[in-house]
C-alpha cells in the first residue's frame, strides 16, 4: 500500500489486486466471507431456498424467505477487514529497529483469547534474525517461530498472541495490538518453536490428560485433567533417560511435519515384551457416548498387532473400545462395542495409513450416536475399511482398565514410543483435533488478521560530514535514494529559512537508513548551524522498502554548529596477542583519515632509547568512533618477537603522533603528541595457552612398528606458544613411548588393541578438543591343518583346530586385530553389544571349506576351533571394564550384529570360559568369523529395561488380543466364505461368526480440513444475522397488523 499526500494527511490508496503489501493472515482458520455470484439465490442455492420454502406453510412462508435472505445479506455485509494503515503503531524502546509493519487482528468469536497461536504469511520476506513481534500495549516482544526461512528471510511466521481482546464487528478491525519490527543488523534470531506453541489446547471435557513429562525417577505419569486417573508405569525402566528399550527418554515426543523433538518434556518407550501404563477404571473413564481419544505414537514395523490405547481385554465380553495397529500392515485400527461382545453391536474400522513406520503420528478417534471417525496427523481418514459396521448406540461400561501400550489384559505390547494421551467425554471437532496436531490453542470462531503496510519513513537526525555534505538518518531503511528528486530537500541556516543551500545530489549512505546530501558550500554558515527539511510532493520521492513515501517534515532536523575543536588522544592499549593497538580519543574520529606514517610506536623508557617502529603502509583502522582499533599484524616487529606476539614491555611502550595522524568528523586534525616520551600504553595483553594439537590424528600400526607424534601449543589467537608437554598413552599396555616430555615422541606398538595418545600442559590437554587413537594389529598366521589338528598364533592370541576326523587337511588363517568393530565386515557397527559393552581387541579366523563342512557335520560337539584371546591388565583397567564380564563376541554377517558366545548359546559355541589370573578368555566354536573380546563398564545406576517377545497374535483386521487368550469350549461352525478383502477372516475363539464379504474401498485421500468446516463454528458478523433477522421479523409483523 502506498500513500499520496493531500493537505498533510495520509490518504491510503488500496490496490485490491496487490496481495504483497497487505497479505491476508493464513492461520488455517476461517477467511472472511466474500459475496460472489454463487451467493445469490440462484442455481444450487436457489434450489436450497425453494426446498426451505416448501417446508413452511401459509402466512409464514414470506417471513421465512425474508429471514433466509437476511442471513445471506448479513454474511455478505459483515465487516471485511481493511487495515487502518494510517495509524502509526509504535512500541516504546524499539528505536534500534529501522522498520515495522502492523498486524491487524479481527476477533469476533465472542470472547477474548490469551496465548493463542496465529500464522501469517510474509510474501515479500522479512529478515529472520532481526524479526520481532511486539505487543504495542506492553512494548514487549512475544514468542514467535519462522516456519519457512529462505535466503535469510522469513516467509511463514507463527506468533503467540499473549492477549487478543474480543472485537466489535461493527468496528471493523477490532485491535492493532501487535507489530512486526525488523531492520536491526546487530540483532540475532529469537525464533523459538517451543516458546510459541503449547500443550494446552483450550478444550473442555477432559477426563484424562497425560503429558508424560515427569521423567527419570518417576514410576507414575500424572493426570492433569483433575479426575485423578494417573498412569502407573508397569514393568518399565523408571531410572535414567534414553534407555534403548524401555522407560523415560529425556526428550519430548510427537512432531509436526517431520520435526523431530518439538518440546522440552519427555516421552515413554515400550519394550514390546511386558511394558505398559495402567490408568485404572475410574467411573469417569466409563463413557457411554460422545468420546474422543487422542495421543502421539511412534514405532517400527512389527510382525503382529500392538495395543496403543485400550479399554478392552481380548476373548471375553468386556470390550468397550481400543485403538491399535493391525497385524499384517500396521495400519491404525479401531474397535468399539455396545455390549462388550463381538461382532454383534460392534464396529471394527481399519484406516488406510500405517502408523508404525518409524515416525511420529498423531492418532485420534471420536464416537457419538453410532458415528465413528478416525484421524491420523490431524486429518480424518475417510477411506477406512469397515470390517464390521453394526449399530452401536452407546459404549459398553467395561470393568477393564484403560491401558496404554497394550490391551487391558494386558497383552499385545507395543514396541515403540507414546506421548501426550488424552480422553474426552465429548466429541471433538475436526478443527480441534487438527489444532492438537499442530500444538496450537483452539478457538471456536478463530480470529483473522491482516499484515499492514510498513509505516511511512521520517527524518530522524542529520549530521555534517564536510562543508558540502550532510548525512541524514531516516526512521527506517529506504529504497534507492539516488533516484529521488533533490527538490524535496531544503537546507537553510537554523532560524533563518530564507538562507538556502542548494541540494545538488542525493546518494545512499553506508547503511540503508542513511541518505547523503551534496550541498552548496556551508562553511560560511553561522554558529547556529543549518536545518534540513523535507516536503513531499510530485514524483521521484524517497520511499521505504515497502513503498511508503517519506512524509513531509514541517519542523525539520537540525545539524549542529560546526565543530572547530581538535580531537585529543586520551589513552591507548597495546594487545600483544592480537597484534592490535586501540586508540581512544575524546570524540568520534574518522578512521578512514588515518595517516599511518604519522604514528610511531616506541619501545623505550625514554625518547632517546629503545627502538621506534613506524606502521606499515597497509595498516588500517576500524570504523569511526571514539575508539579505533589499528591492525598491527602487517608491521615488522621481528626484532623483539617472543611468544609469537609483540614483546613491547608494558612499562616502556609509547606512542607518538603528529597533527596529520587523523581527523574528527568535522575535519579537525588531532592534537599532536610530540613532547617527551609520548603517551604510555595503559595495558598489555599477552596470549595464553588455549589448546594443544597432536598430529597425526589417526594411525594404524603392526606390532613392532613405530610412529612419530608431534604436539603444538596454540594461544587464543591461534599463535604458536612454547610450552613443555607431558605425554600419555591409555591403555598403556598397547605400546610404549620413547619419552614422556618434549614436542616430539615415538610410539612403538607392542600388543594388539587401541590406545589414545595425548599431550598435557597444566590443565590443558590435547584430547579435550581432538582425540588421537592408534590401532595396533598383529601379522596374519597361515597354518596347515594336518591330521585334523593345527595350532596358529598371532600376537598374543591362539587358535587350535581340533577335529575328530583325523583325515581332514586344509588351512587356517588367523589374525589378531586391535579394532574388530571397525573391521571391513562389521564396518563400525556395535549392534548387539548394547550400550555398556566395549570390545578391546579381536581376531579374524578363517578355515578351508572342507574344515567348515566337517565342523558343521559333527553334531557331537567334539570337533571345534579353540579360540583363546589374551589381554593385558592395562587394557581393561584403562577403559574401566569389569574383568568378570569379559566374553568373546562373534560378528554374524546375516543379521549384521554381534552375538555373545556362551556354551550352548548360540549352538555353534560348545564351550567358553575366562581366566582372570592368566588374563585370557576362550571359546570353542564350530563357526569361524570376526571375533571380539569385550566387557562391560560398570553400570551408572540407570538400570536397564527388560526385553522379550510380544504375546498374543491375530490375523486379518480382528483385535489380536482375542487370539492370545485361553481357548474356551468351541462350538463347531461352518467355515465362513472368503473375505472380499483377501484377508483371512478368523473369529475370536468361542464366538460363532459368519462374516459377510467386505468390498475393498478406494484408497483414502488425505486432505486438510476444509475452511467450510471451520465456518460452521460461526463466522465473523454471525451475530448480525440474528439482529437483521429480528428487525425484519418485527417489520413483517407490523405490516401484517396494518392489513
Amino acid at each position: 500500500m502506498k500513500y499520496r499526500h493531500n493537505t498533510g494527511q495520509n490518504q491510503p490508496i488500496v490496490n485490491t489486486t496487490d496481495d504483497t503489501s497487505d497479505a491476508l493472515l493464513r492461520a488455517r482458520t476461517l477467511t472472511p466471507p466474500v459475496c460472489t455470484a454463487a451467493d445469490s439465490p440462484t442455481a444450487n442455492s436457489g434450489r436450497g431456498m425453494m426446498n426451505a420454502r416448501r417446508s413452511i406453510n401459509g402466512r409464514w412462508r414470506s417471513m421465512a424467505i425474508l429471514i433466509v435472505f437476511a442471513a445471506m445479506l448479513a454474511v455478505c455485509i459483515s465487516p471485511v477487514c481493511i487495515a487502518a494503515d494510517s495509524q502509526n503503531l509504535q512500541a516504546a524502546g524499539w528505536d534500534s529497529w529501522s522498520s515495522n509493519r502492523p498486524i491487524h487482528i479481527n476477533n469476533t468469536g465472542g470472547s477474548a483469547l490469551t496465548n493463542y497461536q496465529i500464522n501469517i504469511s510474509l510474501p515479500d520476506g522479512i529478515n529472520e534474525t532481526s524479526l520481532r513481534v511486539v505487543n504495542v500495549s506492553s512494548s514487549a516482544s512475544v514468542p514467535h517461530w519462522c516456519e519457512n526461512v529462505t535466503g535469510g528471510n522469513c516467509y511463514e511466521l507463527w506468533f503467540n498472541a499473549t492477549d487478543i481482546p474480543e472485537g466489535d464487528p461493527a468496528g471493523g478491525w477490532c485491535n492493532d495490538t501487535y507489530v512486526i519490527y525488523y531492520g536491526n543488523d546487530s540483532a540475532s534470531s529469537t525464533s523459538d518453536y517451543n516458546a510459541t506453541f503449547t500443550k494446552s489446547y483450550n478444550t473442555s471435557g477432559l477426563v484424562l490428560e497425560l503429558h508424560i513429562d515427569e521423567g527419570s525417577g518417576h514410576s507414575q505419569t500424572n493426570d492433569t485433567s483433575g479426575e485423578g486417573n494417573n498412569g502407573t508405569l508397569t514393568n518399565m525402566n523408571t531410572t535414567g533417560n534414553g534407555n534403548a528399550t524401555s522407560g523415560w527418554q529425556g526428550v519430548d515426543g510427537g512432531q509436526w511435519d517431520n520435526r523431530s523433538v518439538v518440546f522440552a518434556g519427555d516421552q515413554l518407550r515400550f519394550d514390546g515384551g511386558d511394558d505398559h501404563v495402567n490408568c485404572g477404571n475410574d467411573a469417569s473413564l466409563n463413557i457411554a457416548d460422545a468420546i474422543t481419544v487422542a495421543g502421539w505414537v511412534k514405532g517400527n514395523t512389527q510382525a503382529d498387532s500392538r495395543g496403543l490405547i485400550s479399554k478392552m481385554s481380548g476373548g471375553v465380553n468386556t470390550r468397550s473400545w481400543s485403538i491399535y495397529s493391525e497385524s499384517t500392515s500396521n495400519k491404525l485400527t479401531m474397535i468399539l462395542s455396545q455390549y462388550g461382545t463381538y461382532p454383534a453391536n460392534c464396529k471394527l474400522y481399519t484406516t488406510s495409513i500405517s502408523v508404525l513406520d518409524g515416525t511420529w503420528h498423531h492418532i485420534s478417534f471420536t464416537f457419538t450416536s453410532n458415528t465413528l471417525k478416525i484421524y491420523v496427523d490431524g486429518v480424518e481418514d475417510t477411506g477406512v475399511t469397515k470390517t464390521t459396521d453394526n449399530t452401536v448406540s452407546s459404549l459398553y461400561s467395561s470393568s477393564d482398565d484403560v491401558c496404554i501400550g497394550a490391551f487391558s489384559n494386558p497383552s499385545n505390547y507395543l514396541n515403540g514410543d507414546i506421548d501426550e494421551v488424552r480422553i474426552y467425554n465429548r466429541t471433538l471437532s475436526g478443527d480441534e483435533i487438527y489444532r492438537q496436531y499442530i500444538r496450537s490453542k483452539y478457538a471456536a470462531n478463530a480470529p483473522t488478521a491482516v499484515l499492514g503496510a510498513a509505516e511511512a519513513p521520517t527524518l530522524s537526525s542529520a549530521a555534517r560530514d564536510t562543508d558540502t555534505q550532510i548525512t541524514v538518518t531516516m526512521s527506517e531503511d529506504v529504497a534507492d535514494p539516488a533516484a529521488a528528486n533533490t527538490g524535496g530537500f531544503t537546507v537553510a541556516e537554523t532560524g533563518d529559512p530564507g538562507t538556502a543551500y542548494t541540494v545538488s545530489a542525493i546518494a545512499a549512505g553506508a547503511s540503508a537508513d542513511l541518505v547523503v546530501l551534496t550541498v552548496a558550500d556551508m562553511s560560511a554558515s553561522g554558529a547556529a548551524g543549518v536545518t534540513v527539511t523535507y516536503t513531499a510532493g510530485g514524483e521521484g520521492l524517497i520511499e521505504d522498502t515497502a513503498g511508503n513515501l517519506l512524509e513531509t517534515d514541517a519542523t525539520g532536523v537540525a545539524v549542529a554548529a560546526w565543530d572547530t575543536a581538535a580531537p585529543t588522544l586520551d589513552s591507548w592499549t597495546l594487545n600483544i596477542g592480537a597484534k592490535t593497538a586501540t586508540l581512544t580519543f575524546n570524540e568520534t574520529v574518522n578512521a578512514s583519515t588515518l595517516n599511518v606514517t604519522a604514528v610511531t610506536i616506541q619501545n623505550a623508557a625514554t625518547a632517546t632509547g629503545g627502538h621506534n617502529y613506524t606502521l606499515a603502509d597497509s595498516t588500517t583502522a576500524s570504523s569511526n568512533g571514539a575508539s579505533i582499533v589499528i591492525d598491527l599484524s602487517a608491521t615488522d616487529f621481528s626484532a623483539i618477537i617472543a611468544d609469537s606476539g609483540l614483546a613491547v614491555n608494558k612499562e616502556t611502550s609509547w606512542i607518538t603522533i603528529t597533527a596529520a595522524a587523523i581527523d574528527d568528523l568535522a575535519g579537525n586534525d588531532v592534537t599532536a603528541i610530540t613532547n617527551g616520551n609520548g603517551l604510555q600504553a595503559t595495558t598489555y595483553t599477552a596470549g595464553t595457552l588455549y589448546r594443544i594439537n597432536v598430529t597425526p590424528t589417526l594411525e594404524s600400526l603392526n606390532i613392532s612398528e613405530y610412529q612419530e607424534f608431534t604436539a603444538t601449543a596454540k594461544d587464543q589467537y591461534g599463535h604458536n606458544k612454547s610450552v613443555t608437554f607431558t605425554w600419555y598413552t591409555n591403555p598403556s599396555g598397547v605400546g610404549t613411548l620413547n619419552a614422556t616430555t618434549g614436542s616430539v615422541v615415538n610410539f612403538t606398538a607392542r600388543h594388539a588393541g587401541r590406545t589414545e595418545i595425548y599431550a598435557v600442559n597444566g590443565s590443558v590437554s590435547s584430547n579435550a578438543t581432538d582425540e588421537v587413537w592408534v590401532t595396533v594389529n598383529a601379522t596374519t598366521n597361515t597354518t596347515t591343518v594336518s591330521g585334523g589338528n593345527a595350532t596358529a598364533t598371532s600376537g598374543d592370541s591362539t587358535a587350535i583346530v581340533n577335529l575328530t576326523n583325523t583325515t581332514v587337511t586344509g588351512m587356517i588363517n588367523f589374525t589378531e586385530m586391535g579394532d574388530p568393530v571397525n573391521s571391513s565386515e562389521a564396518n563400525g557397527s556395535t549392534t548387539g553389544l548394547g550400550t555398556d559393552v566395549e570390545l578391546i581387541k579381536g581376531v579374524d579366523v578363517n578355515v578351508s571349506t572342507n574344515i567348515t563342512r566337517t565342523l558343521a557335520n559333527d553334531t557331537s560337539g567334539n570337533s571345534y576351533v579353540h579360540i583363546r584371546i589374551d589381554y593385558n591388565q592395562s587394557q581393561i583397567d584403562g577403559r574401566g571394564i569389569d574383568e568378570n564380564t569379559l566374553y568373546i563376541y562373534k560378528w554374524v554377517t546375516s543379521s549384521s550384529s554381534w552375538v555373545k558366545l556362551v556354551e550352548g548359546s548360540p549352538s555353534y559355541c560348545v564351550a567358553n570360559g575366562r581366566n582372570t589370573t592368566a588374563n585370557y578368555v576362550y571359546a570353542n566354536v564350530t563357526e569361524c568369523s570376526i571375533l571380539g573380546l569385550g566387557g562391560s563398564v560398570p553400570s551408572d545406576g540407570n538400570g536397564g529395561g527388560s526385553t522379550g517377545g510380544s504375546t498374543g497374535g491375530g490375523s486379518g483386521t480382528y483385535p489380536p488380543g482375542w487370539f492370545g487368550t485361553p481357548t474356551p469350549t468351541v462350538t463347531a461352525t461352518k467355515a465362513p466364505a472368503a473375505s472380499a478383502t483377501g484377508t483371512a477372516t478368523v473369529a475370536p475363539p468361542g464366538e460363532r461368526v459368519t462374516p459377510t464379504p467386505t468390498k475393498r474401498p478406494d484408497a483414502a485421500k488425505t486432505t486438510t480440513p476444509a475452511a467450510t468446516e471451520t465456518a460452521k463454528n460461526g463466522a465473523p458478523g454471525f451475530t448480525a444475522v440474528f439482529v437483521i433477522a429480528g428487525m425484519l421479523a418485527v417489520a413483517y409483523a407490523m405490516m401484517r397488523r396494518r392489513r
